[in-house]
Parts: C-alpha cells; structure tokens; sequence
C-alpha cells in the first residue's frame, strides 16, 4: 500500500510511506516498521461484503516536523481511515486531523 499525506494545516511537512498490508478474512492488516518504535504504524480493519471498511490507523511519532502538532518523538497517535475495495485495488481517505489518502493494490 501507498499512503500519502500532505502538508498538515499546522506546517507539519507531508510524507509517503509504502508498506506491506496483508487481508485475511476479510481484516485489513498493514505495518510500517516495528509497533512499538518510533516511526511505527498499525493500519487495519474489517472490510465489508460491500467493499467498504473503517480502518484505524495508529502508532508512534517520529521526527517532530512531520507530527501534527510537532509533538516530540514516540509520542503516540491514532486517526480513522474510510476505505473502499474491490477485488484488485482500493482507495482511502484519512478523517482525523490532516489530509492522507491510500491506494491499495492486490499483488
């Protein structure tokens, strides 16, 4: 997956991370780096039979120009993401705190 997200309205500058997001039974799993560490990012949640799914995204700050807020390292956050999926891709846009979108593709 490919999650891209722009200048915050507070200045905090903007980012793309691409990681692995894995679906099994139908639950949306994705890590970027370690849970736990600095840097680190917990995306999932259960997609629907329609395609549609609330993934909720969470984990730990890392350099503070890029946080919302420009907390200090390791400080912990969490927002929600609305998804739509098909059987080959699928789209998403961050609903808390700053603009991200996510594009997904089964591999």
């Amino acid at each position: 997956m490919t999650l891209v997200c722009e200048v915050a309205p507070d200045g905090a500058k903007g980012y793309t991370f691409r990681f692995a997001a894995n679906v099994q039974g139908g639950m949306l799993h994705g890590e970027r780096g370690q849970a736990g560490q600095r840097g680190s990012l917990v995306l999932q949640g259960m997609i629907g039979p329609d395609g549609n799914a609330l993934l909720q995204g969470s984990g730990l700050t890392d350099n503070p120009d890029y946080a919302v807020g420009h907390v200090r390292e390791a400080t912990v956050y969490s927002y929600r993401m609305q998804a739509q999926f098909d059987e080959r891709h699928g789209t998403g846009k961050r609903i808390d705190q700053r603009p991200c979108t996510a594009d997904f593709v089964r591999q």
